[in-house]
């Protein structure tokens, strides 16, 4: 296959398009994006990286159903309702996004060095130098205040780094994503030349 005819799919691309509700925005491009992917003669590649991050934002929306936990009585019946629910909604998810038909998995028969990509990662990370920000939210504990109130050192996330470096070795020529922490990685000589595309929904 020509090396320019596939395209890495970052997991945010793949939740805005399967979880529309909650970011009709995102989802509309998302949308646009994965659908208009036959017209251009691309594929995409749905890599097992993803699909595990697909899988753990799945158990974290069912374990945030408090009203429905809070009626189940005992704890291993509200594991159970966690996991048996987000196993249902990953496994019909994914088959939406296999539909579009230029979905792929990533190839199983894929001889990655593990060794090679962890120090490759852990090279880029440490080059990484992410900004300091003050902030007036607190999105963990959803704190708000008029004055800023605490400081957080903000950087590519290490999945990120290695969702580039796989889409590289598997001879991708774009990564597309909604996460803005990828801009940082687009001069990184050891994911060039993988073109990083980062969405950005209409302000």
């Amino acid at each position: 296959m020509d090396r320019k005819s596939l395209t890495y799919v970052d997991t945010s691309v793949f939740l805005a398009y399967i979880l529309g509700d909650k970011d009709p925005q995102k989802y509309a491009l998302a949308k646009d994006f994965l659908e208009g992917l036959a017209s251009n003669g691309q594929e995409a590649i749905l890599s097992n990286l993803a699909l595990m991050e697909i899988l753990a934002v799945l158990r974290s929306i069912k374990s945030k159903d408090f009203r429905t936990l809070n009626s189940i009585q005992g704890w291993d019946k509200r594991l159970t309702y966690v996991i048996d629910g987000a196993k249902a909604m990953y496994e019909e998810l994914v088959g939406i996004c296999l539909k579009l038909q230029v979905i792929r998995f990533m190839p199983s028969g894929l001889n990655l060095d593990f060794s090679q990509l962890s120090l490759s990662a852990l090279e880029i990370l440490n080059a990484m130098r992410g900004k300091v920000q003050f902030q007036y939210f607190c999105s963990g504990c959803g704190t708000e205040k008029k004055t800023q109130f605490f400081s957080a050192h903000k950087c590519v996330g290490i999945v990120d780094v290695v969702h580039s470096l796989l889409a590289k070795e598997l001879k991708c020529n774009e990564l597309v994503t909604f996460d803005k922490g990828f801009d940082e990685l687009r001069a990184e000589p050891k994911i060039q030349p993988l073109d990083i595309r980062v969405m950005k929904p209409p302000k």
